[in-house]
């Protein structure tokens, strides 16, 4: 799991270049994990291959909304662009991450036939809904307070915090 994390952090940069806004989308990742690790524990799940092997193929996955959230950044002049462009991409994202997990939703049924793929499947639908949730909710919000002038001893990744801290502004 960690090492599909890795090459994926790894070839990002190759593909979209360096930014301030990668850095963002890369915090998709530890926050999807994150969430689905806490809800797999609320759930009584216990962690083994099949969901080791769910994380493994949503990783990959878990980063769409991010990367297309970023090249709407990259491309928008304006804050006020940048958030109208978003409000009319945020059909198409539930869409996209929907259809992706209708896709997994079949493999739920399959338990009968090969144990574990329903917490495969299951895994991977969690790690997706934590994935919209963090480019509809986190990630734009995350991204102004990147663009603000912030001293050097403050990073980007302590963005959560500044989001807690600055609700007003």
């Amino acid at each position: 799991v960690l090492e599909s994390a890795l090459l994926a952090i790894m070839v990002l940069p190759f593909l979209f270049g360096l930014s301030k806004n990668l850095v963002v989308a890369i915090l998709s990742i530890p926050f999807s994990v994150f969430g689905t690790f806490s809800t797999l524990s609320f759930l009584n799940v216990a962690i083994d291959v099949y969901v080791l092997a769910g994380f493994s193929i949503g990783l990959g996955l878990l980063l769409d909304n991010a990367l297309v959230l970023l090249e709407i950044a990259e491309k928008s002049l304006t804050k006020e662009l940048f958030f109208q462009t978003l409000s009319t991409m945020i059909p198409s994202f539930i869409s996209a991450t929907i259809t992706t997990i209708f896709c997994f939703i079949p493999l739920y049924f399959l338990d009968f036939l090969f144990f574990g793929m329903r917490i495969f499947s299951v895994t991977i639908v969690i790690l997706l809904g934590y994935s919209l949730v963090f480019s509809l909710f986190v990630m734009p919000h995350c991204m102004e307070i990147g663009k603000k002038r912030i001293r050097s001893s403050q990073k980007v990744v302590s963005c959560f915090f500044y989001l807690l801290l600055d609700r007003g502004t």
